[in-house]
């Protein structure tokens, strides 16, 4: 992901999935590298008051079994994986 949309794709994802669990990679395999793992809230704030720079990587959780996929849809994710 671009630094320049972190925070965006943060609350996004905060509105849509609150509670998922994401995990943010920052300049892996550089000396500066960072590793941040919580729920999009949680990560955007550890980034709030400060400069996002380097190459990101955003990994989301699978859903969980009774989580719903959309906040429109109302389908789980064993709903959606059965239609597959």
């Amino acid at each position: 992901e671009s630094p320049y949309r972190l925070l965006k794709l943060l609350a996004e994802l905060a509105d849509i999935m609150p509670a998922r669990r994401v995990y943010v990679g920052r300049e892996l395999t550089k000396h500066f590298e960072e590793s941040l793992v919580g729920t999009p809230a949680e990560i955007a704030a550890r980034f709030q008051g400060r400069a996002v720079k380097g190459e990101l990587v955003v990994v989301l959780a699978p859903a969980g079994r009774h989580e719903a996929v959309g906040p429109l849809s109302g389908a789980t994710a064993e709903e959606v994986n059965a239609k597959a």
